[in-house]
């Protein structure tokens, strides 16, 4: 399996081959994260040497009551700018000073990039705080896609963070419930013993979200295209040495099951063509293309003969 990276390829890439140019020269990059996130890279007026790095969240409100703006000022100090009308937050980047520090220059590399990750990162790092220091907390709803969210629980032992995700197409059901059996199931190594707990539930509210207002319909109906992941954490996942980690692969766990998914729906097509064409081939040897003519006979002994 694959996990997918928590930084921005574009921004570093860009970032990377604007630092290292011979001539800084006017730029504008726009383009899209995952879960609907859209960020910016350009110039400041005609200070080629300065570049602003902006991206918008769809629920950057619901970000700030749990500190998204002190997240971003702890991880980025200076680097702060006055945020770019439409976007969450903008960082700004001296291209003419990273290209003359190597130490700045890895270090914008490294942390502009996951933008994303500081951006989205309060909630769970509110939690995890009050959890370890024994503190009950109201569950936390976060609407990162237009019809999905991620709500945060707390129980005496663990914290449990829960994804519901719509499935497009029915398949995906089915192959989702398959491929997250194999989470549950790795508890069993115990190499893997203090891996999360996963549940899978489909058409149906967990009982952990009975008394939570959430935008997923109630009836089984409108369940339907509806699945509910449930990971449930505990203290070694949240300590200060992983929470980074945890934090990463959570804020990605959506986007690695369904890269996961479609990998799987395309070995399966490239399969399907592969026996097809194999079958093509053994039809296309078993005709006679000798040229031969052969005598044909009924069962009574009679020549057959074609008209």
């Amino acid at each position: 399996m694959i996990f997918l990276e928590a930084e921005n390829q574009i921004i570093r890439e860009t970032l990377e081959k604007r630092i290292t140019a011979e001539k800084f020269e006017l730029c504008d990059v726009s383009g899209a994260d995952f879960d609907g996130a859209t960020f910016r890279l350009v110039t400041v007026d005609d200070k080629k040497s300065e570049l602003l790095v902006s991206m918008k969240l769809n629920c950057d409100e619901q970000l700030k009551k749990y500190g998204m703006d002190d997240v971003v000022k702890k991880a980025y100090g200076s680097w702060v700018a006055p945020t770019q009308e439409g976007f969450s937050v903008t960082i700004k980047v001296d291209l003419e000073a990273a290209s003359l520090d190597e130490k700045l220059k890895e270090e914008y590399l490294t942390k502009v990039p996951l933008i994303k990750r500081y951006l989205m990162m309060s909630p769970f790092a509110t939690a995890f705080d009050k959890f370890a220091a024994s503190e009950n907390f109201e569950p936390i709803t976060i609407p990162y896609r237009p019809e999905e969210n991620i709500y945060i629980l707390t129980f005496e032992k663990s914290l449990t963070v829960m994804f519901s995700i719509k499935f497009s197409d029915p398949d995906d059901v089915v192959l989702a419930r398959i491929f997250l059996s194999e989470f549950k199931d790795a508890r069993r190594d115990r190499a893997l013993g203090n891996a999360p707990s996963v549940n899978f539930t489909h058409a149906a509210k967990p009982l952990e979200l009975k008394n939570i207002k959430s935008s997923e319909p109630d009836d089984p109906k409108g369940l339907s295209e509806f699945g509910f992941v449930s990971l449930t954490l505990f203290t070694s996942h949240m300590n200060e040495k992983n929470r980074e980690g945890t934090i990463d692969k959570l804020l990605t766990f959506r986007n690695y099951l369904h890269y996961h998914l479609k990998c799987t729906k395309a070995y399966m097509h490239i399969r399907m063509r592969d026996r097809f064409a194999k079958l093509l081939e053994n039809l296309e040897a078993s005709k006679d293309n000798s040229g031969i003519v052969k005598e044909r006979k009924t069962a009574t002994g009679r020549r057959f003969v074609e008209k």
